[in-house]
């Protein structure tokens, strides 16, 4: 990940990079990334394996564009449950266990989906 300028956090440790810093986090580390500026930030990020990560952002930037995403970048708890059921090897909150993120997502993604959420989107689809 080579970062401008943003704050990282893992389960071990806690810094500032700045422009050009490079970094990687070990695999099943749980670590949180967020602008500690005031000016935008453009990060590179490499994911491997990225397994389907793609389409997660797809769908979170297009909701992000569409205004259906709150301060954070989060869209509400039921598509957010769909989208944690869908790419639930993709990605977990650190904030809260997984093993509860995953059981709360598998109870709740069914509503969301009743309610017409999907974990994708056709309209936010980038061609590769």
């Amino acid at each position: 990940m080579t970062v401008p300028a943003a704050a990282c956090r893992t389960s071990f440790d806690e810094w500032t990079a700045t422009p050009g810093t490079a970094f990687g986090v070990p695999a099943g580390t749980d670590y949180t990334i967020w602008n500690d500026g005031d000016e935008p930030v453009r990060t590179e990020i490499e994911l491997s394996p990225a397994l389907e990560i793609h389409r997660l952002f797809e769908t979170l930037f297009g909701l992000a564009r569409q205004g259906k995403t709150n301060g954070w970048g989060l869209p509400g708890p039921l598509q957010l449950a769909v989208l944690a059921d869908a790419y639930r090897e993709e990605f977990a909150l650190a904030a809260l266990p997984v093993g509860l993120q995953r059981g709360l997502a598998a109870a709740t993604a069914p509503v969301g989906r009743l309610a017409g959420y999907r974990a994708r989107y056709d309209r936010f689809a980038v061609e590769r």
